[in-house]
């Protein structure tokens, strides 16, 4: 009854093809199946995290919340249940639920790491970003004396994801080199962050030193954009290329790199695309303020300062 709910509301499809959206119907039709699966079985804990899911999806956060409690009574042996029985709760509640599926996870293996960095992520949506960093350091601690340090490694770049929301640029920096390192799980992610660490710091010309050392590791169209990006923050530079500025005009770039396409745009006095663009931007990160409203913080600031000039960038 569960592999038949869960084919209700997860569908095979064509692999490469979008999953087909799911009804509300649908998802009832899957809830009764897993009623019935806890009807036969009330100790059946993958059909209360089913449920628990489901009724999340219908946004019955209390019956939700009420089979999470229900699955966690049952003290499951898979420590990755209580990463689903945790989502029904505030974050505070889920750190000691993962406490739970982390004294039965292997010391050092990835569903240790998988709900060590779930644990610590529950400090960034509560703004606690010091707290986070904390936890973080210590989890790598961990992983090294259990020499694990190369898997624990992408850990480095979400410390210098926190480090950058506290504004600690430098000590950030350290920890995206290590990240971006041979062998890294997020080396393209955390090379960007060497560079935007430089820019934070208003090193320019470091910021282009690091991008042309770590250019290997990026993609090659991300690469053009930030170093027409950095050159149109720097005022002794040249304006930017025609080639710079026909790819700075296409509307499809969205999020970063549309921010700082803006940026080019500005620079090469095309005020009139660069201006909504940030404006769209300022929009976009304020909107989510848990994610890009933290992340993109130098951006916005930036954008706005730059809304406030009545003339191309750098006059």
């Amino acid at each position: 009854m569960v592999r038949q709910g869960g084919a209700l509301e997860f569908p095979s499809h064509p692999t490469g093809t979008e999953r087909p959206a799911i009804s509300a119907a649908q998802r009832r039709r899957a809830l009764a199946k897993y009623t019935q699966a806890i009807a036969t079985d009330p100790k059946f804990v993958d059909a209360y995290l089913r449920r628990a899911h489901t009724r999340r999806r219908l946004n019955d956060l209390a019956g939700s919340r009420g089979d999470a409690k229900a699955a966690y009574a049952l003290r499951p042996s898979d420590p990755m249940a209580y990463q689903s029985i945790a989502f029904a709760f505030p974050r505070s509640t889920q750190r000691r639920i993962i406490r739970a599926g982390l004294s039965r996870a292997t010391p050092g293996s990835w569903e240790h790491l998988h709900l060590g960095w779930y644990m610590t992520n529950t400090y960034w949506y509560e703004g606690r970003f010091d707290l986070q960093v904390g936890s973080l350091r210590r989890l790598l601690r961990r992983f090294a004396e259990l020499g694990k340090r190369r898997l624990a490694n992408q850990l480095h770049c979400e410390l210098g994801t926190a480090l950058t929301a506290l504004g600690r640029y430098a000590t950030a920096e350290k920890e995206f080199r290590l990240a971006a390192a041979p062998g890294g799980t997020n080396s393209g992610l955390a090379c960007h962050g060497v560079v935007e660490s430089r820019i934070y710091q208003k090193d320019l010309r470091g910021a282009l030193r690091e991008l042309d050392r770590l250019a290997g590791k990026m993609d090659a169209s991300d690469v053009a954009i930030t170093r027409a990006y950095i050159h149109a923050l720097m005022p002794q530079s040249p304006a930017p290329t025609p080639a710079a500025v026909r790819r700075a005009t296409d509307p499809s770039i969205d999020g970063h790199n549309g921010f700082m396409n803006a940026v080019v745009l500005l620079r090469a006095g095309r005020v009139d695309l660069a201006r909504p663009r940030l404006r769209k931007f300022i929009n976009r990160c304020e909107s989510n303020p848990s994610e890009w409203g933290v992340t993109r913080r130098w951006e916005i600031a930036k954008a706005k300062e730059l809304l406030r000039q009545p003339t191309r960038l750098g006059r």
